[in-house]
């Protein structure tokens, strides 16, 4: 017979690579977030038209969620009549335009632009397609989506690095507007790239951890697991700090930690305090490299010499955006119109020439867009994570199948504890990581898993 072709396991890798890459920008360059969007579309319809899908798995509560998820969105864009509608919460402006300028209300959706609303959609679609490629995926697509992994961190890691060397003015400014102050490899935004790092560590491990010993041989050459970890763990290190996020200082100890505890159930020589001792002297070599071809030691301290905590902008927003929640509670004014529903709630004493594009607090941002029900939906997806931690961990049959479980729901995780001071998850590529690590945590809670098939 003969073997199966490797190109459709690299198209797999591909896909999640570009999404990864392209997927980390702003609204001032709408191209990449464009490219990842096209090639979510690639994925879902490979994802079910593929002769080696597994398209037979029960439904589990992730998959429930998400579907409730859309079914939200969808509830929002759904025309009402002018009563029902004027009477929400927040219309008042409205009501009073349609007053003053409409000889006939029209029915309109509950969201206040229902544009904005389907873009929010949209957004979804690089998530959404890794989730479902995961769901319907035989173990050799799993193989070939987490292979994306080191080749997108590597890639991160030299532009970061880069972006070091050249300064503020060199020609890795990837989007118009980011915060090229710190080396924010494909990211628009500092603390976005420290949480993608801080993700990654885990993820990394859990693709070690799969890898057969051929296949080790072959793409570690020669090297151990344990040293190809302890390495990405010293660059992970030095690259999270030199960030100058101070929320990316936290994620990094709790990724440091919850890999080394999983990690020693994989490893008969890699304990805890082993890791933890080389992986110090690990991060000095690399820093003291940077440092001696680069005056960086401002930069490596810039996040405990920031100010300090209360001075940070963080507590206006979340006052201002609180008291416009509260004006659209508890329907909500739709998803992706926060900036039209803040302008319309701001106080003038901060009004000014800059916009406030999100709370920098993901779930302040679900209260003012979806109301109670997006906070009852945001509170299921922690339960749910909680649960499929619980629940796999019960399941588990030796340390490694425990090794993986951890790895496995770690970063989503951090990037829930990191969304109460920023919005990372709002992102295609930290969202897309979340998802491959909930559909993995959904394949192993399915009972009677199909057998898998071989090809991708």
């Amino acid at each position: 017979m003969a073997p199966t072709s490797p190109w459709p396991r690299r198209g797999w890798t591909l896909a999640l690579l570009t999404i990864i890459l392209m997927g980390g920008g702003n609204w001032t360059m709408p191209l990449p977030g464009f490219v990842a969007q096209l090639t979510a579309c690639a994925v879902i319809v490979c994802a079910l038209g593929s002769r080696h899908s597994v398209l037979t798995r029960p439904m589990v509560g992730m998959d429930r969620f998400l579907i409730a998820v859309l079914g939200l969105i969808a509830l929002q864009l759904v025309p009402l009549p002018p009563a029902l509608w004027h009477a929400f919460p927040g219309r008042d402006v409205a009501r009073a335009i349609d007053e003053a300028l409409l000889p006939a209300a029209r029915w309109r959706p509950l969201t206040l632009d229902p544009g904005a609303t389907l873009g929010a959609l949209v957004a979804l679609l690089p998530p959404l397609s890794i989730y479902l490629a995961v769901r319907t995926a035989p173990r050799e697509r799993i193989a070939a989506l987490l292979d994306a992994l080191p080749i997108a961190f590597v890639a991160s890691a030299i532009v970061a690095f880069a972006q070091l060397a050249l300064g503020q003015r060199g020609w890795l400014r990837l989007y118009p507007l980011g915060d090229y102050d710190f080396p924010i490899g494909f990211f628009a935004n500092h603390n976005h790239q420290a949480a993608f790092l801080a993700c990654m560590l885990p993820l990394l491990a859990l693709w070690l951890g799969r890898l057969d010993p051929a296949a080790r041989r072959a793409r570690l050459m020669g090297q151990s697991a344990d040293t190809v970890l302890l390495i990405a763990a010293g660059l992970v290190t030095a690259l999270c700090l030199v960030t100058g996020s101070r929320a990316g200082v936290v994620l990094l100890v709790l990724s440091l930690a919850g890999t080394s505890m999983a990690w020693q159930r994989q490893s008969a020589q890699a304990g805890a305090q082993w890791i933890m001792r080389s992986l110090l002297p690990m991060g000095l070599i690399v820093l003291c490299i940077w440092l001696m071809t680069s005056n960086g030691v401002e930069r490596l301290a810039t996040p405990f010499l920031r100010g300090a905590v209360e001075q940070d902008q963080r507590w206006t927003f979340w006052r201002d955006v609180s008291h416009a929640a509260a004006a659209f509670w508890p329907v909500g004014s739709g998803l992706g119109t926060f900036v039209e529903a803040f302008a319309m709630h701001e106080p003038l004493v901060s009004v000014s020439e800059r916009y406030l594009n999100h709370a920098h607090n993901d779930y302040l941002d679900i209260a003012l867009e979806a109301g109670l029900p997006g906070l009852v939906f945001a509170a299921a997806a922690l339960w749910l994570t909680l649960a499929a931690a619980w629940r796999n961990n019960h399941s588990a049959r030796g340390g490694r199948q425990r090794m993986e479980v951890i790895l496995t729901l770690l970063p989503p995780a951090l990037i829930a504890l990191h969304s109460f001071v920023d919005y990372p998850a709002r992102t295609h590529a930290i969202g897309a990581l979340a998802l491959l690590c909930w559909a993995m945590a959904a394949n192993r809670t399915t009972p009677n898993r199909p057998r898998e098939q071989h090809g991708s």
